[in-house]
C-alpha cells in the first residue's frame, strides 16, 4: 500500500464491523449482534444486578410501611408521601429490568407496574393513597415473589 492511497475501510466479522486499520477487527457491539435488542436492553442486562438490588431494597422499605399499619398510614401525610416515593423507586426499578427478564415472568403485570410509575411521577397530584397502600400490601409482595423466585428455590 502506498502512502498516497487513501485508507479504505475494511469489513470484517459476522456483523460487518468497519475498521480503518488493516488487520484490526473491532469488537462487535452486542446490541448490533441481535437486532431485537436495543442498546438500552443491552445496558439493562449489564446493570441487572444493581437493578435487582435497588428493587429488593425498595420492596423492603415498602414492607416497613405495611408493618406500621394502615391507621398510621391513613393519618400521616408524611408517611403517605414517603410511601409514594418508595412506590416510585419500586416501579422505576421494575421499568429498568431488561425486557428478557420481564418476559421470563409473565405472571407479573409489568405494563400495570410501569404504568403506575408514570402516574406517581408525572401525575402525582392525583395519586390515591388507597392505591398506594394496596400496591404495598398486596401487589408488590406478589411481584417480589416472582422476581426473586430463583433465590428461594
Amino acid at each position: 500500500m502506498s502512502d498516497d492511497q487513501p485508507l479504505e475501510p475494511k469489513r470484517s466479522g459476522p456483523v460487518g464491523e468497519v475498521t480503518s486499520r488493516p488487520g484490526h477487527v473491532s469488537a462487535p457491539d452486542p446490541g448490533l449482534a441481535d437486532p431485537k435488542k436495543s442498546r438500552v436492553e443491552v445496558k439493562a442486562m449489564q446493570n441487572l444486578d444493581n437493578t435487582l438490588k435497588a428493587l429488593r431494597s425498595s420492596l423492603d422499605k415498602g414492607k416497613q410501611f405495611v408493618a406500621m399499619g394502615r391507621p398510621r398510614f391513613d393519618d400521616d401525610w408524611m408517611v403517605q408521601d414517603a410511601a409514594i416515593t418508595t412506590v416510585t423507586q419500586i416501579t422505576e426499578a421494575a421499568k429498568r429490568l431488561p425486557r428478557t427478564f420481564r418476559d421470563a415472568r409473565p405472571e407479573v403485570p409489568w405494563r400495570n407496574v410501569i404504568g403506575m410509575r408514570d402516574i406517581v411521577i408525572h401525575e402525582y397530584f392525583i395519586v390515591d393513597p388507597f392505591l398506594v397502600w394496596e400496591a404495598l400490601e398486596q401487589r408488590f409482595p406478589e411481584i417480589e415473589e416472582s422476581v426473586f423466585r430463583d433465590e428461594t428455590a
